[in-house]
């Protein structure tokens, strides 16, 4: 068994996924297996990752019935297969740096094995050639931590975790509506510990059709037409709102492991997160543990905070 479970999900990758594998072939750690699942790709993703496959031992294809599971379930479903002590996620189109994998597992080494625990780092936010845009995609809002860290701007990004397998299993009990890396962050700062590398390790690509791309470069703000523009969240805070009943849901399968206070900072948030405003939901923005995006994203809380901001749709 290899050391390291690397977890590839694909879909309609082909422009990428071979740079990619090959960043992950030119690491200084090479005790890793790739576990790869397509999600049903009409281009040549398939038959790219099949001959690459056949050239490297490591990577192994999934081959199942289950069609396609969208973004959340292919890695969920990647994540159930994986039995190393520990498991990373890869998303198709980026570019690892050769100490990724080294750097990363030193700092995991370093936790205390039987607990919940989550590593991740920072990236390098990079065009469609990977020439860099911006030196770090996190920066400081990673280096927080507690559970009220993560709850309205998830510092935590899929392809710069690693988790262990006490976190891997309390994530498989349920595939959640919420994005796998919130899920991880959410319970790791629950039930055990976050770690975050204030090192970019990989180069976060940027082209247009990612799945999820970083904070400030999508095109179209949410928005709900029923609120003047005045009164309306900006998008970051938006998306904590929309998240926030979801949060109780993810870690309740996990609660038999629920560190002390977690109860309580639910409870908080929950009053935080209810249309209008309150001295206490004030002083919870100004001592609760918040991290933001942007400044413009506290500004955004505080907004919400007095009663100013209107709820937005869900």
């Amino acid at each position: 068994m290899a050391s390291v479970d690397i977890l590839l999900a694909t879909y309609n990758g082909a422009a990428h996924v071979r740079e990619q594998i090959a960043s992950l072939q030119r690491q200084t750690f090479t005790d890793w297996r790739l576990l790869v699942r397509d999600d049903g790709s009409r281009d040549a993703t398939p038959a790219l990752i099949e001959q690459l496959a056949q050239a490297d031992d490591r990577i192994v294809v999934v081959r199942d019935t289950l069609g396609n599971l969208g973004f959340n379930g292919n890695f969920h479903a990647l994540l159930r297969l994986s039995q190393s002590p520990w498991a990373m996620f890869c998303d198709q189109d980026d570019a690892w740096l050769p100490h990724k994998i080294e750097r990363t597992l030193a700092v995991m080494q370093a936790q205390p094995p039987q607990l919940p625990v989550l590593v991740h780092c920072d990236a390098v936010v990079s065009d469609a050639h990977l020439q860099p845009l911006h030196a770090r995609f996190i920066g400081d809002r990673g280096r927080a931590g507690g559970l009220a860290s993560v709850l309205l701007a998830n510092p935590v990004q899929g392809a710069a975790m690693m988790i262990n397998a006490p976190l891997r299993a309390l994530m498989v009990q349920h595939v959640p509506s919420i994005p796998f890396d919130c899920q991880a962050a959410l319970l790791a700062e629950a039930t055990g510990r976050r770690v975050f590398i204030p090192e970019a390790l990989l180069l976060y690509r940027q082209h247009g059709s990612n799945a999820l791309g970083a904070a400030g470069a999508r095109a179209e703000p949410v928005t709900n037409d029923t609120v003047p523009p005045r009164r309306r969240a900006g998008l970051m805070l938006t998306m904590g709102l929309k998240m926030a009943p979801h949060v109780r849901a993810t870690l309740l399968p996990a609660q038999a492991h629920w560190l002390p206070g977690t109860e309580a900072i639910l409870r908080r948030h929950e009053q935080f997160v209810r249309p209008g405003g309150s001295w206490a939901k004030l002083l919870w923005w100004w001592r609760g543990g918040y991290q933001y995006f942007r400044r413009r994203d506290r500004l955004d809380a505080l907004l919400w905070a007095v009663g100013w901001y209107q709820a937005p749709a869900m």
